[in-house]
C-alpha cells in the first residue's frame, strides 16, 4: 500500500491563508466605503449670549410695569426684587412671576437678573435656561459691582492662577 504524499509546511498555514484573504478584502471595502474625518463639514452653531451691562448704564424699559428684577445673592439664593421673598424652587419662581405680571405675555416682559459676583455660575445659567423655556426672550444679566475695581475678573482672589 502506498502512502499518500504529505505536503511540506504546516496544516495551520493552509487554513489561515483564505481567512487572511477575506479579512484584507473586508478591510479594503470598509476603508473605501467609510467617510473620512476630513470630509466632515463643521456645523456653525449660533449662540445668543445674554448681554451683560453695568447696573448704572442700563436703560429702563419703556413700560415700568413690564420690568421684573430678580436678585441672585452671594449665596446663590434667588429673590424677586432686592428685598422680595426667597424663591427656592422653579415653581415658586413661576408663581411669583405670574402674580407680578398677571396679564402680560412673557415676550413683552423685560427680566433683569442682578447677580452677585460670588454667586455660583451654574445657578445663573439654570435660571436663564428656565426663563428661556418659559418664553421670556428679553432677559438682561446685570453686573452688580466687582470685587476689586483694578481686577474685574477676580484673578487676585484665585491663588491657583499664579
Amino acid at each position: 500500500m502506498t502512502r499518500p504524499r504529505q505536503s511540506r509546511g504546516s496544516l495551520a498555514a493552509k487554513g489561515l491563508t483564505p481567512l487572511l484573504d477575506c479579512l484584507f478584502l473586508m478591510l479594503i471595502a470598509l476603508l473605501a466605503l467609510s467617510e473620512s474625518k476630513s470630509d466632515r463639514r463643521a456645523e456653525l452653531v449660533h449662540v445668543d449670549l445674554p448681554a451683560v451691562e453695568p447696573t448704572e448704564a442700563r436703560a429702563s424699559a419703556s413700560d415700568p410695569s413690564l420690568l421684573v428684577r430678580l436678585t441672585l445673592d452671594a449665596d446663590s439664593r434667588l429673590r424677586l426684587g432686592a428685598d422680595g421673598a426667597l424663591l427656592a424652587t422653579r415653581a415658586q419662581l413661576d408663581e411669583a412671576l405670574a402674580s407680578a405680571l398677571p396679564d402680560a405675555l412673557p415676550e413683552e416682559v423685560v427680566v433683569e437678573l442682578l447677580a452677585d459676583p460670588d454667586a455660583r455660575h451654574g445657578v445663573a445659567v439654570e435660571l436663564l435656561e428656565h426663563l428661556r423655556t418659559r418664553g421670556f426672550a428679553r432677559v438682561r444679566l446685570l453686573a452688580v459691582g466687582s470685587r476689586d475695581a483694578g481686577d474685574p475678573f477676580g484673578a487676585s482672589h484665585d491663588e491657583g492662577a499664579r
